[in-house]
């Protein structure tokens, strides 16, 4: 049987997720995407305030991107303890959502959001990976706590 190996190991998925997000970001800000049709389509939306646009004073995001930049300190330097690959493939997941979303607010002043659902719902694939990311890391507990 083979054992877990750290967060940091098969890295390389994660940097292809991480381009796609960032090329599509790129492509949506130069305009060179964009569809208004249906209930799911691509869009351009810089989103300044918290996820899905809920209204939350611009130094409390700031603050929260810090304390998650520091979250993902201590995993590398912690970085020789074993991680279940599911859990290991969830704080992958998790980082590469949040670095991506924490570049946009540093180089735009808030996160790019290409996709939209029923008119109102904004987001990108970044916070589609920290949401898939956080349902990982639940269900790799549960799964090892039956």
């Amino acid at each position: 049987m083979k054992r877990p190996v750290g967060l940091f190991s098969n890295w390389w998925w994660a940097v292809i997720l991480f381009a796609v997000d960032r090329v599509l970001k790129r492509l949506a800000y130069n305009e060179l995407i964009s569809d208004q049709g249906g209930l799911f389509y691509l869009t351009l939306k810089i989103n300044t305030q918290a996820v899905f646009s809920w209204p939350v004073a611009n130094g409390v995001i700031q603050l929260l991107g810090w304390a998650a930049a520091a979250v993902v300190i201590a995993a590398m330097v912690k970085g020789r303890e074993r991680w279940e690959p599911l859990t290991r493939f969830g704080g992958q997941l998790i980082i590469v959502g949040g670095v991506s979303n924490l570049l946009d607010r540093f180089y735009y002043g808030g996160v790019i959001d290409i996709l939209a659902a029923f008119n109102n719902l904004y987001f990108n694939l970044a916070d589609v990976y920290l949401l898939g990311g956080a349902a990982l890391l639940i269900v790799s507990k549960r799964i090892r706590l039956i």
